[in-house]
């Protein structure tokens, strides 16, 4: 399916902007608060959008610290949904090839997030090169193994901080990811106040703020190998490029 750049409209495939086209007015409309366009036009219209997106992919980073063996598995299999189970086998890989003592396994499975509605089938990306989000957004995903749902719970412990700070390193993995695959949220919404930017129309501020900030999304089905790029690590070029860590107040671990 083809790629499309949320930041660049003008490069947009024809058909979305020819929908985009022909609804500006509409938009634009519900944007004024005209009242010539009721709640249910303009939700039938985002609905429509929402369907037309559906067809073509987005480039997207997913931040996070990987073992050799988890970059092996992503390259070969593609990323699967994590919930609590996924984690506890990840935990009890590390465990088998000693990178991790037992009594630690049975603390981080006890204690982590990864079973939470918020957290579990969730595989999150940003649609952006990661650098824009700067180092308060994303330098935790890189010093802590076993992402957001584990170390959110243990970063401050100072047994279990320090073990997840040495496993593996920190890793981009860069896919192309269907649109089908995402759970929309405000997409549609932005994609409109991108559009409506270009053509100069004014908009709410709402809209505004929409318009210039970057869109972070996540998968709800596991994403396939095909749908892998490449897996970025530490010591690649590309990945002080992508995430501008070289600038960051506090150094990286780049891990064993």
């Amino acid at each position: 399916m083809p790629l499309i750049d949320l930041n660049s409209p003008a490069s947009w495939p024809r058909p979305l902007q020819e929908f985009l086209d022909r609804h500006e007015r509409l938009f634009a409309d519900w944007e004024h608060r005209t009242e010539t366009v009721s709640p249910g036009e303009y939700d039938l219209a985002i609905m429509a959008l929402g369907v037309i997106l559906r067809n073509y992919n987005l480039r997207g980073w997913h931040c996070t610290r990987l073992t050799d063996a988890e970059v092996h598995a992503i390259r070969g299999t593609g990323m699967v949904l994590p919930d609590r189970e996924i984690l506890g086998r990840r935990i009890d890989v590390l465990c088998d090839a000693g990178a991790i003592d037992s009594t630690v396994a049975v603390v981080l499975k006890a204690r982590n997030q990864a079973g939470e509605q918020g957290r579990r089938g969730m595989i999150w990306f940003c649609f952006y090169p990661p650098r824009h989000a700067g180092e308060s957004g994303i330098h935790r995903f890189f010093r802590y193994w076993g992402g957001e749902a584990l170390y959110n719970s243990h970063e401050v412990d100072t047994v279990t901080a320090p073990v997840l700070a040495r496993i593996g390193q920190p890793c981009l993995v860069e896919a192309d990811v269907p649109i089908a695959s995402l759970y929309l949220g405000f997409l549609p919404t932005f994609i409109v106040a991108k559009h409506l930017h270009t053509r100069g129309v004014k908009v709410s501020r709402a809209s505004e703020v929409r318009e210039h900030v970057q869109w972070d999304g996540y998968a709800v089905v596991p994403v396939s190998s095909l749908q892998i790029r490449r897996i970025i690590r530490f010591l690649d070029p590309e990945f002080a490029e992508l995430t501008g860590h070289m600038d960051w107040h506090s150094r990286l671990n780049e891990g064993p």
